[in-house]
């Protein structure tokens, strides 16, 4: 077995450490892939939203001031978002009999295996912001509101004609549904409210229950009215290495394609361990590709550069860094308790930015 000296344990441990992180992350990830990440260096996150509008210009007589634009359709908002904050015990790992920064030599294989141990947990703690982030995306995307446990949850104001719920002869397992005309009916109002140029292509979200009536719809037996998309075979950019949403045809129907996707993802809530789909299998979004949105990362707490200089502790990780757009790596040790300890923490939001360029509806009853 080879040694090497202290001074060198360290670099060993954070390069296999890097490695090993780099191939473990994965985590549900499709309907965060509508809102691509944004890292912002403050505490709060100030985003200015705009409703859409189709105005012409009129002309004036020649010498005339013009006519003034109102810019009242801009809103100012500003949040606080949520704050996570998930340790690990690497002291406790049964692997740990590795002091860094004591005298001696160390075995290098030791020093590769707790890396990867380390990496291992790391990357579970890393899931569950993960997953608390696409269930931000998933409640923006059903509701526009993000529940936010601890301070006050976010409601991005959708309009009222955006989210419905169907009923009587409208849902899609009554006898008399026509559910072409659903698609040509909520593409117009994709046209109308969120201003959605014809011609685009239309995400459509389902849940699993809405799949399943969708594709045993008498209706759609007409075959004329689908196509195979490139999207099936991975070339859409927005989509790629996003884990959860699977494509299953495109429909032609009014001025849009629309894509359909369905999803079907769950994650165990914490205390109780029930299980919980971050998407309603009943709900039904409509997503064009023009939709504008973001998870915004804000400026999460850290103390002074002075206060963090602990010789045995200091930027074990830093090699991570770069791999975790958003997220702070640390660590630190605990000399009475003899503890070291590391962590992640981040605080972002799945922020909606074209409010009204989406539209859901819960199609069954």
């Amino acid at each position: 077995m080879a040694n090497i000296p202290t001074q060198n344990a360290r670099a060993v441990f954070t390069t296999v450490l890097a490695n090993k992180f780099e191939d473990l992350i994965e985590a549900p990830s499709f309907l965060r892939s509508f809102f691509p990440d944004k890292s912002y260096r403050t505490k709060t996150i100030q985003l200015l939203a705009r409703r859409g509008t189709e105005k012409i210009a009129v002309d004036v007589i020649r010498g005339d001031r013009g006519n003034r634009n109102k810019m009242d359709l801009f809103t100012g908002k500003e949040f606080l978002s949520p704050y996570y904050k998930e340790l690990i015990n690497v002291s406790a790992m049964n692997i740990y009999d590795i002091p860094f920064y004591a005298n001696g030599q160390f075995n290098t294989i030791q020093i590769e295996a707790l890396a990867e141990q380390t990496a291992v947990e790391l990357n579970e703690v890393k899931k569950k912001i993960d997953r608390a982030i696409e269930l931000q995306a998933a409640e923006a995307i059903a509701t526009g509101i993000v529940t936010v446990k601890n301070g006050d949850s976010i409601d991005y104001k959708r309009k009222a004609a955006m989210i419905e719920v169907l009923a009587g002869g409208d849902l899609w397992d009554a006898a008399s549904v026509d559910l072409l005309k659903f698609f040509e009916d909520k593409g117009q109002l994709l046209r109308t409210i969120g201003k959605v140029s014809g011609g685009t292509d239309v995400n459509v979200v389902m849940g699993n229950l809405a799949w399943q009536a969708f594709r045993s719809n008498a209706d759609l037996n007409n075959k004329d009215n689908f196509y195979e998309s490139e999207i099936k075979k991975g070339s859409s950019k927005q989509f790629f290495n996003a884990v959860g949403g699977a494509y299953r045809i495109t429909l032609k129907m009014g001025a849009y394609n629309f894509n359909i996707w369905t999803y079907d993802e769950v994650y165990d809530f914490p205390v109780t361990d029930v299980s919980t789909r971050y998407f309603g299998s009943k709900l039904v979004a409509l997503i064009p590709e023009s939709f504008k949105a973001e998870t915004s990362f804000a400026q999460v707490p850290m103390l002074p550069a002075f206060i963090r200089q602990n010789p045995r502790s200091n930027r074990v990780f830093s090699s991570l860094r770069n791999k975790m757009k958003g997220f702070s790596l640390f660590d630190f040790v605990n000399e009475e308790d003899e503890i070291y300890s590391a962590g992640l923490k981040a605080a972002p939001l799945a922020q909606i930015v074209s409010v009204d360029r989406i539209y859901t509806a819960q199609v069954l009853a």
